[in-house]
């Protein structure tokens, strides 16, 4: 008997289960950590390039900063993204509750008024 597997890894899962709250805290911790080692890979190349190394060695670094560097920025915009997701959510509900409660003030006076 050979037991069913499911396609999906169990991290897509998991994350599909994730609060956008979540994801965008995550998300933005995640992402000043690449900045600041994308910067700090950058400083260190520059210092390598003042020392006098070689140039491959330090224009490598250089590509490896500016690939930190923007996934970081990367993964702020992202965070940034769920929570412009979580706000637009919440002011959606703040309005849904609004208009339900004039719908329900409209009607009550609709009755108030027929029954005189």
């Amino acid at each position: 008997m050979i037991p069913k597997i499911k396609n999906k890894p169990p991290g897509n899962r998991l994350l599909k289960k994730m609060r956008l709250e979540t994801k965008s805290l995550l998300l933005g911790i995640f992402a000043i950590l690449l900045i600041s080692l994308g910067l700090y890979v950058f400083v260190n190349a520059l210092t390598v390039k003042n020392e006098g190394a070689e140039t491959f060695k330090w224009v490598l670094l250089c590509t490896y900063s500016l690939f930190l560097f923007n996934l970081g920025l990367f993964c702020f915009g992202q965070a940034f993204r769920f929570r412009l997701l979580i706000d637009i959510d919440k002011r959606g509900k703040r309005t849904e509750k609004k208009l339900k409660r004039r719908s329900a003030n409209s009607k009550w006076t609709k009755n108030k008024n027929a029954s005189e």
